[in-house]
């Protein structure tokens, strides 16, 4: 059997789905770490930051710092410096993006301020209405 050095795991769906740990989870994982297996959590959910999320799982008696959890939220404020530097971005997401956009020195715009911005993103948004469209 072929031994693999690292994995990456989805959260939602794969770990928990919303509020619940699904069944076996945390035996599965123990198995990786028992093998040296790195695991990388990875989630397209941006409402949270990696801190976030390592709390979360934290709650489900599952050890994972901050530096183990890639978010969307991240990459996407990530890919954006590496292409085109600081920029004016207009998030219509939830608090995690844009705490990632501030770490990386994006200027974060308002609604209002949306004729300036570089780049608009879209993300999960549950407060998402007519006046951001």
């Amino acid at each position: 059997m072929k031994k693999y050095r690292a994995i990456l795991l989805d959260l939602d769906g794969c770990v928990y789905q919303g509020d619940k740990l699904i069944s076996g989870a945390r035996e599965a994982l123990q198995k990786f770490k028992e093998k040296n297996i790195k695991i990388l959590f990875i989630t397209n959910n941006s409402s949270m930051t990696a801190e976030g999320y390592s709390r979360k799982l934290k709650n489900f008696n599952i050890e994972a710092g901050p530096e183990e959890i890639l978010t969307s939220g991240e990459a996407t404020s990530l890919f954006i410096l590496q292409d085109s530097g600081r920029s004016k971005i207009l998030p219509i997401t939830e608090k995690g993006f844009k705490e990632y956009c501030k770490r990386m020195k994006h200027t974060v715009l308002s609604i209002n301020e949306w004729r300036k911005a570089d780049f608009v993103v879209v993300g999960l948004d549950r407060r998402f209405n007519y006046l951001k469209l």
